[in-house]
């Protein structure tokens, strides 16, 4: 429970730094008070008093770090440090930070869009009723394209796929992907498509 208490303290000394330091100023001014009065009383003059407590003392911008590293979070003040260094930066080159805030929101935008598509097509499942029992059943040519799929041998399969109730719920059958010439007002048009059951 110890480790909560001061995890507790750290963050909030993060709201009270100014009082704090206020005090830890006071406490070491204290105790550097308190060494110098000690050299005075045996008989060291007051300017080498001072030096000499100084000296004993250690650094006083090394203890006042060490505190500080203690009573806080240093990773979290470091992140705030870097944000405000970053946003003087940015206020200091207009360019730069407009040409920034332009690639950062063209590369979301574009993340957004491609993660949309994405889920819509590969994430979400079919919006059919029992899409985990959905079948896909393909007859694929050989390399050389002899054995295969074609219009003569797709419909009578799927006929008779269509009669095996106690296999399939219902069947749909669709060729792959060719052209086919349509007709219209401004003469015949390759149009790509595929032909389908009802």
């Amino acid at each position: 429970m110890d480790w909560i208490r001061v995890l507790l303290s750290r963050f909030v000394s993060l709201f009270r730094r100014k009082e704090l330091d206020t005090r830890l100023d006071e406490e070491l001014c204290a105790h550097i008070d308190l060494a110098i009065a000690e050299h005075v009383r045996r008989g060291v003059a007051e300017d080498e008093a001072r030096t000499a407590a100084l000296r004993e003392f250690g650094g006083v911008t090394q203890t006042r770090e060490r505190y500080r590293m203690q009573r806080g979070v240093p990773w979290m003040e470091q992140i705030v440090r870097d944000v405000r260094f970053a946003a003087r930066q940015l206020r200091k080159s207009p360019g730069f930070t407009l040409t920034a805030i332009l690639t950062l929101a063209l590369g979301l935008g574009a993340n957004t869009a491609v993660f949309s598509l994405i889920n819509a097509l590969l994430l979400r499942p079919l919006p059919v009723p029992h899409a985990d029992k959905l079948v896909v059943l393909r007859a694929d040519s050989d390399d050389d394209g002899k054995y295969g799929p074609n219009y003569s041998s797709a419909a009578p399969l799927a006929r008779a796929l269509e009669k095996r109730h106690d296999v399939f719920d219902s069947v749909a059958a669709n060729t792959g992907m060719s052209r086919f010439q349509v007709r219209g007002a401004s003469g015949s048009v390759n149009v790509p498509g595929s032909i389908v059951s009802g």
